[in-house]
Order: C-alpha cells, then structure tokens, then sequence
C-alpha cells in the first residue's frame, strides 16, 4: 500500500499573529485606519505611504476594521 503524500498547508488559530497591509476604503482617512488599529492592540503600525498601513495584529481583531478599510494578509511574513 502506498502511502498518500498531503501538502503542508500551514493551519493558523484566530489568535495567531498575522501583518497585515491596510488601506483605508473611500471617506477614510490613514489617520482612522491608525487609531482603529491600536484600539484593538495592533503592534509595529507604520504608514508606508498615503493610502497604505502596516502592522501586526491578530486574526480575530481584522473584523474590527471592515468597515473602513481593506484588510490584506502578508502570506510572506515568517513569525515572530
């Protein structure tokens, strides 16, 4: 019997910490996108440029900011 080779898919847990790149969605302001991200403890903020802000936050706080902002994952950051 021969046995089947499965690919590694890295499994994260919501409390994992992730970076993220946010940009404000249209009558936002970086400003907005900053404070909501430290209320909900996000670490490392940085504003790259207009319209774009970095940080490292976790899985289950990126809710918090749907509603102003677009949210992308940076699959290419290695863990802390």
């Amino acid at each position: 019997m021969q046995s089947q080779r499965i690919p590694y898919r890295a499994v994260t847990a919501e409390s994992d910490p992730v970076s993220v790149t946010v940009e404000p969605r249209d009558g936002h302001s970086d400003e907005e996108v900053i404070e909501k991200l430290r209320d909900v403890g996000a670490e490392g903020i940085r504003k790259i440029t207009r319209g774009f802000v970095s940080a490292r936050t976790t899985r289950n706080t990126l809710h918090a900011l749907n509603t102003i902002a677009r949210v992308h994952i940076d699959t290419t950051a290695q863990p802390a």
